[in-house]
C-alpha cells in the first residue's frame, strides 16, 4: 500500500475535515498519499496538519456550467499530473465530474459515495425541478457506469439507484451512515457517565436542540412551531436551533423570521465549530428533515453522546431511531405531531436517561468510525487489510 496515490473530492473543506478526517489520518497510517480537493477554505490548515496534501478548486454547489466546465478541466489536469491510482469521489458534482474526468484521465480505481439525495431528487412543482431530476438522473447513471463502486449511507439511497438502473447491484455497497461518528471524540466526559447526565432534571430547563442548516426542508419551520407549542407546557424549555443561514438554498430562510420568533422557549444559535459542546448541552436531540438525508451527522454525534433522539420518518433520519427505545418517530412536517414526542421526553427524567443510554449503546455498536472506515477500506476501495 506504500506509494499508493488516493484523491478525495468533496464540495468544502468543513465537511472533509469534520466528517472525513477519520479516514484520512487511517491511510496516512497506512502510508497512503492522501490528496484532498476541496475549495480553499479555515479548514485547510488542520488537513494539512493530519498529513493530507491539497489542491484547491473552485466548485459551486448548485448550477454553473461555467464553473463546472473549469472544475472538470482542473481535475483532468490533476489527475494526469499526479498519476492517481484512485479518486474517490463525495457529494454529486464530484461523483459525476470526478468520474467522468477520472476515465478520461485515465484513472485506475474510480469510487463513488452517494451521502444522500438532497435536492437532486427533488422535483417540486416547477417544470425546473423536472428538469434538474431528469438531468441529475442522467448524469448519476453516467457516474455508475464509470465507476468500479459506489457506497451509499442508507439502504432507500441504495434502492432507488438500483430501481432506475443508475447503478448495477455489484458495485452498490450500503454503509448506513457513509463515515460513522467517533465515539471516543463524541462521547460525556469522564466525569460523566452516558446516563448521568439526564438522571434526574436539576437545570431550570430543558435543552431541546436542533444542529442543522438553516433551510426549510430541515424542518426548521416545524421546530419552530413546536417551540410555540412547548410555552403551554408544566416544564419549562428552550428549542435551540444551532446551524448557519445558507441564502443560496432553493429553501433559504430568512434571517428576519428567526429573529422575530426569538422568545422564551426559541432560540437561534448560529454557526458554531464547537459541536461537542453544543450536545453537551442538550437534553433532547431533534431534526423534524423531510430533506433527503443520508444519515445525518448531527444526529449520530446526538446518539454517540447519549441523547435521546426525536426525528422524522424520513429516508436517512429513521436509521438512527429505534422506536420507543432511544428516541421517537414522527410524521414530516407536523409540527403538533413533534411536539407532542418532544413532550414525552421533556416531562419523563426516567425515559430520557434510558433513552439516552440506548443512543450511545447503538452508536457504539452501529455507526463507530473504526469498523465503518475497515469497510470502506475492503469494500469499496478493495485494499487489503
Amino acid at each position: 500500500m506504500a506509494n499508493m496515490r488516493i484523491v478525495l473530492i468533496t464540495n468544502d473543506d468543513f465537511s472533509m475535515w469534520h466528517f472525513w478526517r477519520g479516514l484520512i489520518r487511517t491511510l496516512k497510517a497506512r502510508s497512503v498519499d492522501v490528496l484532498v480537493v476541496t475549495p480553499d477554505g479555515p479548514f485547510v490548515p488542520a488537513l494539512l496538519g493530519i498529513g493530507a496534501r491539497h489542491r484547491a478548486v473552485r466548485l459551486k454547489r448548485f448550477m454553473s456550467p461555467w464553473s463546472d466546465m473549469w472544475f472538470c478541466v482542473g481535475l483532468y489536469r490533476l489527475f494526469k499530473a499526479e498519476q492517481v491510482d484512485l479518486v474517490c469521489n463525495i457529494t454529486v458534482k464530484p461523483n459525476v465530474y470526478g468520474a467522468i474526468v477520472g476515465k478520461l484521465a485515465g484513472v485506475q480505481r474510480i469510487v463513488g459515495m452517494v451521502e444522500g439525495l438532497g435536492y437532486g431528487f427533488n422535483e417540486g412543482r416547477a417544470w425546473q425541478g423536472k428538469v434538474r431530476v431528469g438531468a441529475v438522473k442522467m448524469l448519476y447513471g453516467l457516474a455508475g457506469r464509470l465507476s468500479d463502486r459506489m457506497g451509499f449511507a442508507n439502504p432507500d439511497d441504495c434502492a432507488t439507484f438500483l430501481s432506475l438502473g443508475l447503478i448495477s447491484k455489484r458495485k452498490a455497497v450500503v454503509f448506513r451512515s457513509m463515515i460513522g461518528i467517533n465515539t471516543q471524540e463524541f462521547c460525556r466526559s469522564s466525569t460523566e457517565n452516558v446516563g448521568d447526565h439526564n438522571t434526574v432534571h436539576t437545570r431550570p430547563l430543558s435543552i431541546v436542540m436542533v444542529v442543522a442548516r438553516v433551510v426549510s426542508s430541515k424542518g426548521v419551520h416545524e421546530f419552530v412551531q413546536a417551540s410555540q407549542i412547548a410555552k403551554g407546557w408544566s416544564r419549562k424549555v428552550q428549542f435551540r436551533l444551532v446551524g448557519p443561514l445558507d441564502p443560496e438554498a432553493e429553501d433559504a430562510i430568512d434571517e428576519a423570521y428567526l429573529r422575530a420568533m426569538v422568545c422564551e422557549t426559541f432560540q437561534w444559535v448560529g454557526f458554531t465549530n464547537d459541536i461537542r459542546s453544543v450536545w453537551d448541552s442538550a437534553d433532547i436531540a431533534v431534526l423534524p428533515s423531510y430533506y433527503r438525508e443520508g444519515v445525518p451527522r448531527s444526529l449520530l454525534e446526538a446518539m454517540a453522546m447519549g441523547t435521546p433522539i426525536v426525528t422524522t420518518d424520513n429516508v436517512g433520519c429513521r436509521e438512527v431511531v429505534e422506536e420507543g427505545k432511544n428516541g421517537f418517530l414522527v410524521q414530516p412536517r407536523d409540527s403538533a405531531g413533534l411536539a407532542a414526542a418532544i413532550e414525552k421526553l421533556v416531562s419523563d427524567d426516567e425515559r430520557r436517561r434510558l433513552f439516552g443510554e440506548r443512543s450511545r449503546q447503538k452508536a457504539v455498536a452501529e455507526f463507530d468510525e473504526v469498523a465503518i472506515i475497515k469497510r470502506i477500506m475492503t469494500e469499496l476501495y478493495q485494499i487489503e487489510p
